[in-house]
């Protein structure tokens, strides 16, 4: 696990430098800036929105007295998308949409539920109660 960890800190960073420079070559270095930041914004505008839907839709479902269990998955996969939207990068903001866009959700979702279940089946969860 801590050699894959150590492997994307070095590739990742390399690739979106990589990237970076392509588009400035390609566009210009204003409009790639402006794009970076652009997607920041836009990443922000995303999380808020589908962040907002989801914890409404989670309350009905818990008023209704029903676990809302996709929605914490969902919430999840918002919460990452949304960071990796605001971090700069072409390469991230690509994987953050994949997480951000509900008709896009659904494979994030799924990796999101396996690492949940192996999680739980080999370290377990300890829930603590007031």
């Amino acid at each position: 696990m801590q050699k894959w960890l150590l492997l994307l800190l070095i590739v990742v960073p390399a690739l979106e430098v990589g990237m970076f420079i392509f588009a400035g070559q390609t566009f210009g270095y204003l409009p790639t800036v402006l794009l970076i930041i652009l997607s920041g914004i836009i990443g922000a505008w995303l999380l808020k929105r589908e962040g907002t839907k989801l914890l409404f839709e989670a309350r009905r479902k818990i008023d209704r007295g029903i676990p809302p269990t996709e929605e914490m998955i969902d919430g999840v996969c918002v919460i990452v998308g949304g960071i990796m939207l605001v971090f700069p990068g072409f390469i991230s903001d690509i994987i953050g949409l994949f997480f951000l866009i509900p008709g896009l959700r659904s494979g994030p979702r799924r990796i999101v539920q396996l690492i949940i279940t192996f999680i739980a089946s080999k370290k377990g969860f300890i829930i603590f109660r007031r």
